[in-house]
C-alpha cells in the first residue's frame, strides 16, 4: 500500500514546513555591537525535500548538531548514507525517501536516540536492516520501502519493536 505523504509534514514531527534552510555559513549582524558578527545560525529544521539536490548528502550538514528535522527527501542524492547522520543526535525526523542512495543502512543511525520517525524508503539500498535500529526507543514510524536490494529478514529486536511502539512500519519482504 502506498501512503501519502503529507508534503507540509513530511518528516512528521508535526511542524509545518518553511522551504529551505538558512545558510549555515551566512553571518548575522550584532545589532547591539555593530561591525561585530554573531556566530553562524544553528537552525533545528533542514527542509531540503524536492529541491534537486544531486550528489552525496551534503557533508555541511553535520556542522548543525542542533537539528531535530532533516528532510532531504525527492531529490537526486548519490552514493551511501553516511555514517555521521548518526551523530546529529538531536534528530527526530531523518526523511531520505526517493532519492537514488546506495550501500547498507548504516548501523550508526542506531545512535540516534530522540529518533520519532525514519524514512529511507524509494532508494537502492542493500545488505541486511541493521539491529541497531532496534535501540531507536522513541521511534514511531519507520519506512524502507521499495530497497528491493535489502536482504535477511527484519531483525527480531525490532520486530519487537514493531509489535509495542511503532505506529506504522513498512519494510520490505524477507530476501
Amino acid at each position: 500500500m502506498v501512503q501519502q505523504v503529507d508534503r507540509a509534514d513530511p518528516d512528521r514531527t508535526g511542524r509545518s514546513h518553511q522551504p529551505g534552510i538558512a545558510d549555515p555559513q551566512q553571518q548575522r549582524v550584532d545589532r547591539a555591537n555593530p561591525g561585530h558578527a554573531r556566530p553562524p545560525l544553528q537552525p533545528a529544521r533542514a527542509d531540503l525535500w524536492s529541491n534537486n539536490l544531486t550528489g552525496p548528502v551534503p557533508a555541511w550538514l553535520y556542522d548543525l548538531p542542533n537539528l531535530e528535522s532533516l528532510s532531504l527527501g525527492w531529490n537526486e542524492l548519490t552514493g551511501p548514507i553516511p555514517a555521521w547522520l548518526g551523530d546529529l543526535s538531536n534528530l527526530v525526523g531523518l526523511v531520505l525517501t526517493v532519492n537514488q542512495l546506495t550501500g547498507p543502512i548504516p548501523a550508526e543511525l542506531g545512535n540516534l536516540s530522540n529518533l520519532k520517525w525514519l524514512d529511507l524508503s524509494f532508494n537502492n539500498l542493500t545488505g541486511p536492516i541493521p539491529a541497531s535500529l532496534a535501540d531507536l526507543s522513541n521511534l514511531q514510524g519507520l519506512s524502507l520501502r521499495a530497497n528491493h536490494q535489502l536482504t535477511g529478514c527484519v531483525p527480531i529486536a525490532l520486530r519487537d519493536l514493531a509489535e509495542n511502539d511503532l505506529d506504522e512500519l513498512d519494510l520490505p519482504y524477507c530476501r
